[in-house]
């Protein structure tokens, strides 16, 4: 089974400034579409979207949502000031693993 990560534009500037990892954009046919283009698990690669949100504008707290493709069911992952998208993404499966 595959694991396929798709980043919102705040999660990929979040990214970018937390692991140095420039992220390319999904390639799309139509330029109207680009950055809308839908993302969707199969039994063999299993997606989701994540998106990170400011929670506390004074202390800088933020929050990564984790939402599965096909079940929209989702993960909520609590950011401290050190975490990367390796710890992110560790944390996630190991989440996701133990809550099925």
């Amino acid at each position: 089974m595959n694991l396929t990560l798709h980043a919102s534009k705040a999660m990929a500037r979040f990214i970018k400034k937390r692991s140095k990892i420039d992220i390319d954009r999904l390639p799309c046919d139509d330029p109207a579409l680009v950055g809308r283009v839908p993302i969707q698990s199969t039994p063999v690669n299993v997606a989701w979207q994540l998106h990170v949100i400011q929670t506390n504008r004074d202390y800088n707290d933020q929050v990564v949502i984790a939402m599965e493709a096909f079940s929209r069911y989702q993960i909520l992952i609590p950011v401290t000031w050190d975490m990367g998208m390796k710890e992110i993404e560790s944390i996630l499966l190991t989440r996701w693993m133990e809550e099925l």
